[in-house]
């Protein structure tokens, strides 16, 4: 599990998420891409919001086709909503993530 702030709204996460290192690289996610489909782009805004939460700084995408590996590209998690494909606004996101985890706050007070 880990502990992450959104917006002033504490919560803990657990996660099943890998994180690899390098060099240039102190903490990434792996995440594999199958080039021969379109990128959609829910896909990159998973890739944000799991890097987001678990505050991974870069995403290495690995494309490949058929199972064979035809590259990579390292993108800081900062840059995904602006990546190719990309469609949603980053703020936006936040904000309604924010409204969301207030009114949980507010309106559950109990477990179950």
């Amino acid at each position: 599990a880990s502990s992450t702030h959104l917006l002033a709204a504490g919560m803990l996460l657990g996660t099943s998420q890998l994180v690899f290192s390098s060099d240039e690289h102190p903490a990434m996610s792996l995440r594999l891409c199958d080039m021969s489909m379109p990128l959609r782009p829910a896909t990159t805004l998973d890739y944000w919001l799991d890097n987001l939460m678990a505050a991974i700084p870069t995403v290495a995408v690995c494309g490949h086709v058929g199972g064979v590996v035809q590259g990579y590209q390292v993108v800081k998690t900062e840059e995904l909503p602006n990546w190719p494909g990309a469609v949603f606004d980053s703020a936006a996101v936040l904000d309604n993530a924010h409204a969301l985890l207030s009114f949980l706050h507010a309106h559950c007070t109990r477990p179950g």
